[in-house]
């Protein structure tokens, strides 16, 4: 039965990579006896490959569709501090040679750069054309073109692990959903426990819940590993204190 995977890119083809296939066995390999921790709360570091997914929620809760018609958590909350002050993205469309560079977005609007979230206020919505007439705002753009953490802390992915101690790395979503309205969220993940930052245990078949605003606040510590050749610059991210469900 298929149980990972792996992908890499470039913008160029002398870029690329050529051990994408031994990487997927290797994270496959790492997968055997799999099974489920007991429930409670856990310290967890997102790895860079599905920490997007989160990023993803709140783009989308930032999005004229979705705040014109009350169908987000974020609805009025431009110029609020809804996040902790560490917490800080940005659009920045313009960089030479970097994936989700443009100069226009899908409907002509010129692009710039662009705070999103700046040390926890929430700076900009994106709003296209009709949505910035119908909520009486300035038009900005209908979506981000290459979202970015402002700052990092200096890490990859496995020192955040050494930084937190003892957690959950997850490695991917395996499906659940997040309320749009009220932030809810309930994800199944799979990936490993780790202590003294080393991984001890894959686990497999386990939720993770709780609240979107609620998981943002405690936002521990952002990494520098983003795959520079995605569109969204996303790296591996660590919370305090998340819920996870299993035996």
């Amino acid at each position: 039965r298929p149980q990972n995977w792996w992908c890499d890119g470039s913008i160029d083809f002398a870029g690329l990579k050529r051990t994408c296939g031994a990487m997927a066995l290797s994270r496959t390999l790492e997968m055997t006896g799999a099974g489920k921790l007991p429930s409670g709360c856990y310290d967890a570091v997102f790895e860079n490959m599905c920490a997007r997914s989160l990023v993803s929620t709140l783009m989308n809760a930032l999005s004229g569709s979705a705040l014109q018609q009350r169908n987000s958590f974020l609805t009025d909350s431009i110029g609020k501090k809804i996040f902790p002050e560490k917490m800080s993205l940005c659009d920045r469309p313009h960089i030479p040679g970097m994936a989700g560079s443009t100069w226009y977005d899908a409907e002509g609007i010129a692009t710039a750069d662009m705070d999103i979230i700046r040390e926890g206020k929430v700076c900009n919505y994106f709003l296209g054309t009709y949505y910035a007439l119908k909520m009486g705002m300035d038009i900005t753009v209908q979506s981000p073109s290459a979202v970015r953490f402002t700052e990092d802390d200096g890490t990859d992915c496995y020192g955040l692990m050494k930084n937190i101690g003892r957690g959950i790395l997850v490695t991917g979503f395996n499906g659940g959903n997040c309320n749009p309205i009220t932030g809810d969220f309930s994800y199944g993940v799979e990936g490993f426990l780790f202590e003294n930052g080393e991984k001890v245990h894959p686990i497999k078949e386990m939720n993770f819940t709780g609240n979107m605003l609620t998981l943002w606040s405690r936002l521990l510590l952002t990494g520098n590993d983003a795959k520079n050749w995605t569109r969204w610059q996303i790296p591996s991210l660590a919370f305090g204190k998340c819920e996870f469900s299993g035996l």
